[in-house]
């Protein structure tokens, strides 16, 4: 419907995308949200997208675990940043935005891969303690100039407890902060 968002979300490993349509149709906005089972790389995909938001496997020569789909969940060994930008050029509006999550590490290869197909970034630099330094990132890219280009998001304080960044951002979402 006109003015409505609607949402498809896919993922490759059939559990996680039978547990994700399950919680879709508990869901209030039921109607909104499509889940489809499948490999991103090859989905033929209906139309663009105005917003493409990832959290792709997270780990690039890493020691891997005895789980395979764990492995294949949380290492690059079958998807690559170079398959997500793939991904990105053939679904993405020309005036759309891409936001992805990963570790820092990681974040500066995806970063020279954005620039070099002539994106924007902006970054958020989540830090799990506000003595620590970001452990992860969250940028949001477009190929429009973005006016926000860093912003830190420490997790906890110097007590312990959640910092008051972290609190604004998530109260509507957490039961006890």
């Amino acid at each position: 419907p006109k003015g409505h968002i609607l949402i498809d979300a896919i993922d490759l490993e059939e559990a996680a995308a039978r547990q994700a349509a399950e919680n879709f149709a508990a869901s209030p906005w039921n109607v909104r949200l499509n889940c489809i089972q499948g490999d991103a790389r090859t989905y033929a995909f209906h139309d663009k997208y105005d917003l493409i938001i990832c959290n792709p496997p997270f780990f690039k020569d890493s020691l891997l675990g005895d789980d395979k789909k764990r492995n294949q969940a949380r290492h690059s060994i079958h998807f690559s940043l170079d398959d997500l930008m793939n991904i990105i050029t053939a679904n993405l509006h020309n005036d759309g935005y891409v936001s992805v999550l990963l570790p820092v590490a990681e974040q500066a290869d995806w970063a020279r891969l954005l620039y070099s197909n002539g994106y924007y970034m902006s970054r958020l630099n989540i830090q799990p303690h506000t003595n620590k330094p970001a452990n992860r990132v969250i940028t949001l890219s477009s190929k429009k100039d973005l006016s926000i280009q860093s912003t830190d998001l420490p997790i906890r304080d110097t007590a312990g407890g959640y910092s008051r960044e972290f609190g604004l951002l998530l109260q509507p979402y957490y039961l006890n902060i």
